[in-house]
């Protein structure tokens, strides 16, 4: 199967009207790097095909024994595991059970070999131990696009929560008890839109006293506080990355869209940043154009052909630049074991997943 891509092209709302952070203070995301010498090592690990690989992965968690917990778009709600050795283990299955599945939309992986799992459809999260059994489980707001664990049972959560008391705040920090305690990032007026859904997701990373937030096709990365305050906006001022809200419609513009795929922080005040760019070359994988009454669309497309995957580290206490790197590639997630997971696809659209140690040699 191949990646699509939704073709649109729209009226665009200011940036500013989009962030909703009046007053914040705003600082230059690499000004500088701090450590010439240092340069990123990607060791790949593991190739898994599509034997074990089902489509194109929707939730993906990194696991402490190497293992990767994994849903996909096509293959229907189960929850999989693809351990190291290249075998697959069901973790969940389709169904309305306690231990069973409609939507995994995210995971939460733990030290202890524990995963939470993020249903949006039936609107809960349970906690798969490592020995299988169901722990707690609590309700959940809404539709959850990304979630990262704040310490001491709280959680930061991206999530469209349907009311409309809460259109246009994306953000949200809550308990193991399902209760919202703050929600925050409100967009400008409370614009809220299902035709521009980019204004209302966000990647999120969390560190022991902070959170950060990112739109994916922004390249400014919020700063806050764990009870949801603005601290401060980084912005990333590059040239190959000129920021907007809605995707742009690739086939007439003369560059392909980049994209923020997603933030983690690594612990000794690293910030890291995986970002998509068209490679040389990408309309050759647009494959063959069809008209449809919504004008001309290309529904074969080979995104993870079409795309090189930039890699960014900064030391987050001064935004200065630690590392960078450029690579041919499809990096969909970077974990907290500084494991990066690349979705590909062969010329023929059969899947496969492609696992990476990094390091940050002179660091």
């Amino acid at each position: 199967m191949k990646g699509r891509i939704l073709v649109l092209l729209l009226a665009l709302p200011s940036l500013g009207g989009a962030r909703g952070l009046s007053g914040q203070e705003r600082v230059l995301l690499g000004h500088s790097m701090k450590c010439p010498n240092c340069v990123v090592r990607l060791e790949e690990t593991r190739r898994f095909g599509p034997d074990v690989v089902f489509g194109e992965p929707k939730a993906v968690a990194g696991l402490p024994d190497g293992s990767i917990a994994v849903s996909f778009f096509q293959s229907g709600p189960e929850l999989y595991r693809i351990h190291a050795d290249g075998h697959t283990e069901l973790l969940a299955r389709s169904g309305g059970g306690p231990s069973e599945v409609q939507d995994v939309s995210a995971l939460v992986p733990f030290d202890d070999g524990s995963l939470l799992i993020w249903d949006s459809t039936r609107r809960r999260a349970f906690l798969r131990r490592a020995d299988g059994s169901v722990g707690y489980a609590f309700p959940i707001p809404g539709a959850v696009h990304d979630v990262a664990y704040a310490g001491v049972g709280r959680y930061v959560v991206n999530a469209e929560v349907p009311s409309v008391q809460m259109a246009g705040i994306p953000l949200h920090l809550m308990g193991q008890d399902g209760v919202l305690e703050v929600s925050f990032g409100e967009i400008e007026g409370g614009l809220y839109r299902p035709d521009m859904p980019n204004l209302s997701r966000r990647s999120v990373a969390s560190a022991v006293d902070r959170l950060w937030t990112v739109l994916p096709s922004v390249y400014e990365i919020d700063e806050w506080d764990r009870n949801g305050n603005i601290l401060r906006t980084w912005v990333r001022n590059v040239p190959w990355f000129e920021g907007y809200v809605t995707r742009r419609n690739i086939i007439t513009s003369q560059e392909y869209p980049p994209w923020i795929a997603d933030i983690e922080i690594l612990g000794e005040g690293l910030l890291a940043v995986v970002l998509h760019v068209g490679r040389d070359g990408w309309r050759d994988y647009l494959g063959e154009p069809v008209r449809t009454e919504y004008g001309v669309n290309y529904p074969e497309i080979n995104v993870p052909a079409m795309t090189e995957s930039v890699i960014e580290i900064f030391d987050f206490r001064d935004g200065t630049l630690i590392a960078a790197t450029r690579m041919p590639g499809y990096i969909i997630k970077i974990t907290k074991r500084s494991m990066l997971i690349e979705y590909t696809q062969s010329p023929t659209g059969f899947p496969g997943l492609v696992m990476y140690d990094m390091k940050v040699d002179g660091w």
